[in-house]
């Protein structure tokens, strides 16, 4: 786990460990209205290009979300 020095303002970036129970905890945080994840857009497959462009814009607030149709 990264610590932040006292008084420091720099955010702490990376990637986290997973665990199922992370992803439920947070499922449930979400099903209860708690936590609501940030979603800049929501992009079909089939406009993955324009999907990569909206991140590549560096402007994004939040997660760009691809739907991928069920098999």
């Amino acid at each position: 786990m990264l610590a932040r020095r006292a008084g420091s303002r720099r955010p702490i970036v990376g990637p986290a460990s997973e665990r199922p129970e992370d992803f439920r905890q947070l499922a449930r945080l979400a099903a209860a209205g708690v936590f609501r994840p940030l979603v800049d857009s929501i992009h079909p497959f089939a406009e993955l290009p324009a999907a990569h462009a909206r991140v590549d814009e560096g402007r994004k607030r939040g997660s760009v979300v691809v739907r991928v149709a069920a098999a």
